[in-house]
């Protein structure tokens, strides 16, 4: 099948082409980064596990208080 046509699928169904090839069982379509969300999670990944977690619990505080607002 041709390339194109396997990206017209995938838009139609709302998958990613590595879905419909079979390269893999997410259906989900890859996350867009920009500059500054790469740049943090490039920088989460350096911490250790027990940062991790401080920085985690920390954005579901900052998701709570912006529920309330």
């Amino acid at each position: 099948m041709p390339i194109e046509m396997i990206v017209k699928l995938a838009k139609i169904f709302n998958v990613s082409v590595d879905y419909l090839t079979g390269a893999t069982d997410d259906p989900a379509l890859p996350m867009r980064l920009d500059g500054v969300e790469r740049e943090l999670i490039e920088m989460f990944r350096t911490l250790y596990r027990d940062q991790q977690e401080a920085v985690h619990n920390q954005i579901q505080f900052f998701q709570k208080q912006n529920q309330r607002e």
